[in-house]
This record gives C-alpha cells, sequence and structure tokens, in this order.
C-alpha cells in the first residue's frame, strides 16, 4: 500500500515537472496553471477535490519561481469571493478561464495587459484599473520572478522597481479621489525584499494622514494563509494597521509606523470595493 502511494506521488511529481517546462517555455497565465495542475493532482494522486494544487504546491514548499505562477490568479478569485470586483493585471498568454472563473461569483473582472519590466507601464497601471473600474480601493503587488544572480536587472524591474511604481500610483489615485483605501505588497523572498519593505514603510508614513494604508505580506505559508493576510490588510479590522508585516498570519515587523492617532480610519466604501492584482 505504501509502495503503491509512492509510486502515485512520484509518478505526479514527474508529471508536474513536464508541465512546469511547458507552461514556463509558454509563458503561460497565473490561472490558467492553477487550474490545470489542480485537475492533473487530483486525477494521479488521488486528492480530495477540496485540497487544492495551490495548498500542495506551498506546503512542500515548491520553488518560488512555480509558485508565484499561480498566486496572483488565486488571491483575485478570493479577492472576488469576499466581494470585490477585479481589474486583473497579466502578462502574455490566454486568462480566459481565470476572467470566467472570477465572473461566476458576480465580479466585476477586467484584464489589463502588463509587462511588469516596464516602468512606464507599472506606474500607468493603477490609472487603468480606475477607468477600468470606476474606482480603486485596494492594490495588491503580488507578481515576482526569480533572480538570477545581484547583476539580474530584470528581477530588480519586475520585484522592485515596478511595485514601487505601483504603489505610488495607486495611493496618488486614491488620495485624489478621496478614497481611504489600502495597498499590500507581497514580498518576494529575495534581496529585493528589503527594498521593497522600505519602499512599504516610506508610503505608509506619507500616506497615513490620507487613510491610505500600506502594508508587507511574506510569503511563507500555503496560498490560504496568504490570502487572510491580504484580506485583513484591507478590511476595516486594520484600520490602524499600516506599515507592517504579517509572515504566516504574525505579525513579523512594525517599524517607522506612525502613531494610531496620526492615521485616519477608513470609511466604508460605496457599492462594491474595487481591486487591482
Amino acid at each position: 500500500m505504501q509502495r503503491s502511494k509512492t509510486i502515485r506521488y512520484l509518478a505526479a511529481f514527474l508529471v508536474l515537472g513536464v508541465f512546469v517546462l511547458v507552461f514556463f517555455a509558454l509563458n503561460v497565465c497565473i490561472g490558467s496553471v492553477k487550474i490545470s495542475l489542480a485537475d492533473i493532482a487530483a486525477s494521479i494522486m488521488g486528492v480530495k477535490t477540496n485540497q487544492t494544487m495551490e495548498r500542495i504546491l506551498w506546503d512542500i514548499r515548491m520553488p518560488r519561481a512555480f509558485a508565484a505562477l499561480i498566486l496572483g490568479g488565486a488571491l483575485a478569485l478570493r479577492l472576488a469571493r469576499a466581494g470585490y470586483d477585479i481589474a486583473l493585471a497579466h502578462g502574455p498568454g490566454d486568462i480566459s478561464a481565470t476572467v470566467r472563473e472570477i465572473a461566476a461569483t458576480g465580479a466585476k473582472c477586467v484584464p489589463l495587459p502588463l509587462d511588469m519590466a516596464d516602468y512606464a507601464q507599472a506606474c500607468a497601471l493603477p490609472g487603468r484599473a480606475v477607468a477600468a473600474l470606476n474606482g480603486l480601493s485596494l492594490c495588491v503587488n503580488a507578481a515576482a520572478i526569480p533572480m538570477e544572480g545581484v547583476l539580474d536587472e530584470r528581477a530588480y524591474r519586475v520585484n522592485l522597481r515596478s511595485p514601487y511604481g505601483i504603489t505610488a500610483y495607486a495611493a496618488k489615485a486614491m488620495e485624489e479621489r478621496d478614497v481611504q483605501g489600502a495597498i499590500v505588497n507581497v514580498v518576494p523572498e529575495d534581496s529585493m525584499s528589503m527594498g521593497l519593505e522600505r519602499v512599504t514603510r516610506s508610503a505608509a508614513l506619507e500616506f497615513s494622514e490620507f487613510g491610505i494604508r500600506v502594508n508587507n505580506v511574506r510569503p511563507q505559508g500555503n496560498i490560504e494563509d496568504i490570502a487572510r493576510c491580504v484580506l485583513y490588510f484591507a478590511s476595516i479590522e486594520s484600520d490602524l494597521a499600516t506599515g507592517q508585516m504579517l509572515a504566516d498570519g504574525l505579525c513579523a515587523r512594525a517599524a517607522h509606523v506612525p502613531s494610531p492617532a496620526f492615521v485616519k480610519k477608513p470609511r466604508p466604501t460605496e457599492g462594491r470595493p474595487r481591486a487591482l492584482i
């Protein structure tokens, strides 16, 4: 029995390895990867239908380069289920399956093509989201790629420079419309992480007087844990939390944070809340 189970797991990993290579080569979108691999794993490994592939990937600590592929689409779906309309930034590839899955929750989903390595496109993204959704109350930076070394300029642009631009312009868009919203940066586990943490704390200080909260999530758990951290920072329950870090649901750092008296409490959003991810 144990041998049969071991064989099933080995077969699953072999199949997954092939699909990882294919999807990387084709630069397939986040949502499509999640759905396809979940179905494959369920059939090969005999997992229960509610034990999705995303949990398997994070619980066995698959490399971040692969796990990151499913993160953005999975977070967008959870935000949609929580009542958010979604502006979904994406790279090349067909994301129609992800859009349909989000739309099935009753949420509006607007795909926004984006090259995260292009700083100008990143800075323009919040404005495009505002135009598409007629407002913006939450911005989640979840894109990241693995670093090939300290001189990997593309990783610098994708993991740090573009998230900086998106954070700054999303905060300005909220400020200009008097929206007391939230920005959450999912911090990559590489040498860019400290830089993005500093961006988050600086933005938290600058925009706290407008009721705009900027926080970090460090992805050390499975996607459900990351989603709960993001939803917590987006909710009224964290109305005095800004410049903070959550990792595995625990507060890991609270440095250079404005005093509670300095932070305006957010007002309830009229209509459905609107998220950019």
